[in-house]
């Protein structure tokens, strides 16, 4: 049996840190933001309303009813029984401390809800801690991997590109609940995956497969909230770009936006922010309902109701560009804030960004950051 080690006992050395490490590569938060020491838990805190499992403002009691999937998933676990290893337990554990799952009594009702979280932080982290920047940075530039984010590839260029940049985020989602019900079908129930513990790394764990795949088309769900920009009536007008904005070769009128942090907060207390954060919200409960009934079984009118749910997500306006204003979509504005810059980790040297750059910084961050990863090493060796 293994046990998991304790880590150092000063957090606030770890958060110093972390936040040189994160301000050391500013473009990996390539989404609403995940949970870190320098970033709010927006993706967990979304899909945790669209659950009903915080209160307002991140839940709503019109949106639609998680329960009959939940219900599922929870008998699936119940019958399966729960992982008795350490890690896995240890890690629906830290779940509930973080995000405050502790009033869930049903132990196989909490290891569903965290295993969905750990599905809706995985396209940003694939698992891996945090620091990891090399493999974090491999992922994030995957044109493979851009539909997981609801943004373009290098390849989605020109107006062509918008249409094409929605059909691939809408096929992501599709894929990753064709997997969960694949699964489903096929009896799985608790399956290998990866967790990063703070002040230890990343851990393999198991968690319930359908619903980690479930959590992962969540996120794609709720980014297209956050790498589009959108009209009155939330039709997408354009989809924004990272790849080639971190790569430093993007063009604008080939490559669309570039990719803007400004897009991935998510302060309930910002109008601009509340109304993103809603439609994601209801978005991600929708799709996930439409999700529960295809888990329960096939049918004509589970397909149709995927469909239903999926389609205004990813309703498309055409003939929208930087010429008129993305035909006038109030998201431009902020958009062009916080608009993501060349960087490369492997030096942590910037280019100058459209806001200016500061090398020297980013250099003291790495170095901070290799303490860091000294110190770790030294904690999982005791």
């Amino acid at each position: 049996m293994t046990t998991l080690s304790r880590g150092p006992s000063r957090r606030s050395r770890l958060a110093l840190l972390l936040a040189a490490a994160l301000a050391c590569t500013p473009t990996l938060a390539s989404a609403f933001h995940i949970g870190t020491p320098a970033s709010e838990p927006c993706h967990e805190r979304i899909l945790l309303g669209a659950l009903d499992v915080l209160p307002p403002p991140w839940s709503a009691a019109d949106d639609a009813d998680l329960e009959p999937l939940l219900a599922l998933l929870t008998e699936r676990a119940r019958d399966a029984g729960l992982p008795g290893d350490d890690a896995s337990r240890a890690f629906v554990a830290d779940l509930s401390r973080r995000y405050g799952l502790g009033h869930i009594e049903d132990p196989h009702r909490r290891a569903v809800v965290a295993a969905l979280v750990l599905g809706v932080r995985g396209p940003d982290t694939g698992g891996f801690a945090i620091v990891k920047l090399n493999e974090l940075r491999v992922r994030h530039i995957d044109d493979g991997r851009q539909g997981n984010h609801a943004l373009r590839r290098s390849t989605d260029d020109g107006t062509d590109g918008v249409r094409a940049a929605v059909a691939n985020a809408r096929e992501a989602v599709e894929r990753r609940i064709d997997e969960a019900t694949e699964r489903w079908r096929r009896g799985e129930a608790f399956a290998r995956e990866r967790w990063s513990f703070a002040l230890y790394g990343d851990v393999a764990v198991r968690a319930l497969g359908p619903a980690v795949r479930l959590g992962e088309a969540a996120h794609a769900v709720q980014d297209a909230y956050t790498h589009t920009l959108r009209d009155d009536d939330l039709r997408v007008v354009t989809v924004l770009n990272f790849v080639d904005a971190v790569l430093d070769r993007d063009r604008e009128s080939r490559d669309g936006l570039p990719h803007s942090d400004r897009l991935d907060r998510c302060d309930p207390n910002d109008d601009f922010d509340r109304l993103r954060m809603d439609a994601a919200r209801r978005a991600t409960a929708a799709v996930l309902a439409a999700a529960g009934r295809r888990l329960a079984g096939p049918s004509p009118d589970a397909e149709a109701t995927l469909a239903r749910a999926l389609d205004p997500v990813f309703a498309l306006r055409t003939g929208c560009s930087r010429d008129d204003g993305y035909c006038g979509s109030a998201w431009l504005k902020p958009a062009l804030s916080g608009q993501t810059e060349p960087i490369s980790i492997w030096i942590c040297a910037a280019s100058p960004g459209r806001d200016g750059g500061d090398t020297p910084a980013l250099l003291a961050g790495l170095l901070l950051l290799g303490a860091l990863g000294r110190r770790l090493q030294r904690a999982r060796r005791r």
